[in-house]
């Protein structure tokens, strides 16, 4: 066991293997796990294409309901807003729920981007599969924000 910087011990000792595996596939482009490096858009052309290429992207993609912990598909964002509103009503701001309600559209909205938009910014999984798919379009400058 080893003591993390609180003293609370932590597990047992990293062997040399797990030491000198690397975080990062030095065959990935820096983007990836880096955001600050390229601003990463979507190629896409028609509202459609982009569902498609958002879809594809966050296939098994996951996210928790911070009330109860219940697992749901990342995309569409519907399930699990529909469920934080419905089930936890009681827990929830008006503003909370005013904000999730756009999630449960069937279009694409803004709501939904600004969702997947920041989930894009901060998962490498997210991003990986969007280089690996052909969908990634990087241009040098800041934070990936999609189109």
């Amino acid at each position: 066991m080893r003591r993390n910087f609180t003293g609370i011990e932590s597990g047992p000792k990293m062997s040399d293997a797990e030491k000198s595996s690397p975080v990062v596939d030095a065959s990935e482009p820096s983007w990836i796990r880096d955001p600050s490096v390229a601003n990463v858009q979507l190629n896409a052309g028609a509202t459609e294409e982009m569902e498609m290429i958002i879809a594809a992207i966050c296939q098994g993609e996951e996210i928790y309901c911070e009330n109860c912990g219940q697992k749901f598909a990342f995309w569409p964002p519907v399930l699990w807003a529909d469920h934080s509103i419905v089930a936890h009503s009681d827990v929830q701001t008006i503003l909370a729920r005013t904000n999730l309600s756009p999630l449960c559209a069937e279009e694409l909205n803004q709501a939904k981007q600004l969702y997947f938009s920041a989930a894009f910014g901060v998962r490498a999984t997210m991003r990986r599969r969007a280089w690996q798919l052909g969908y990634a379009v990087v241009k040098p400058g800041n934070i990936s924000i999609v189109q």
